[in-house]
């Protein structure tokens, strides 16, 4: 394995988005050489990949506080979630709405509300 040199990350970062087709490899979306950072494992060092500086965080967050949460699993926990937060998108059977849920009409009327409040307590 070789250790990078601090003055070789740009050119190394610049190299590696152009092997991936200037996508991060974390989200897929376009990614700008001037947005790109190096992610790399704090468990064993490697550089895994040239991620967005808000992929790269938000993994981060994740990697380093999943056990602070009880998560046995990270890896397993996360496949997971995607597939119940893809699942979500779609109706159960039931149809029933959690009653903190506001649809779009609700929420425009509820801001029209507050607004046509505070125009009257400015006037008073």
């Amino acid at each position: 394995m070789k250790r990078l040199k601090q003055s070789e990350i740009k050119a190394y970062r610049e190299q590696r988005l152009a092997r991936v087709g200037g996508v991060c490899e974390l989200c897929g979306l376009p990614l700008e050489p001037k947005d790109a950072v190096l992610d790399h494992s704090h468990q064993h060092g490697w550089i895994r990949g040239v991620l967005h500086r808000g992929c790269n965080s938000l993994l981060g967050k994740v990697e380093n506080n999943y056990k602070r949460y009880n998560i046995p699993s990270l890896e397993r926990c996360l496949v997971n979630m995607y597939l119940y937060i893809a699942k979500g998108n779609m109706p159960f059977p039931d149809d029933v709405y959690h009653p903190s849920y506001r649809t779009p009409e609700e929420k425009r009327l509820l801001r029209n509300k507050r607004a046509r409040r505070k125009r009257k307590a400015k006037k008073q």
